[in-house]
């Protein structure tokens, strides 16, 4: 069975481009360019994975990573696309010390930065896979 990934960006042209690389290496992909719609298609499909961008209109992204990891264990693995660099630190911060949106971000099974390099972000996607 092949591997099912959501995208939710609000950069449409990157959102195709990133599907066509996907479909390309044999996974099944949808697309949502807001978080209102990502939500919708996360309520009507399974996906074994969601790429989430944290900036997108209508519900954020890390209201949806809330929103995707409350619903059970069963719920998708999270790779968050960040346009912002994440210091290799931050995991290692207390938690009392991280903001909300820190401590959501930590809940992400992986964080890749934009731009990113798809050989890279492909490498991600397969570790990720191989864990489940």
């Amino acid at each position: 069975m092949r591997e099912k990934i959501l995208i939710i960006d609000d950069d449409e042209e990157l959102c195709e481009e990133l599907a066509g690389i996907l479909t390309d290496e044999g996974y099944e992909v949808a697309t949502a360019f807001n978080g209102a719609r990502g939500k919708q298609r996360l309520e009507a499909n399974d996906y074994d994975l969601v790429i989430l961008d944290l900036k997108l209109p209508k519900i954020t992204g890390f209201d949806l990573l809330k929103f995707i990891k409350a619903r059970s264990k069963e719920s998708p693995k999270v790779m968050v696309l960040s346009g912002r660099p994440i210091d290799e630190q931050f995991w290692h911060i207390a938690e009392i010390y991280l903001s909300d949106e820190e401590k959501t971000l930590r809940t992400a099974d992986a964080i890749t930065t934009k731009p990113f390099n798809v050989e890279q972000l492909l490498q991600n996607i397969r570790n990720i896979f191989a864990r489940l």
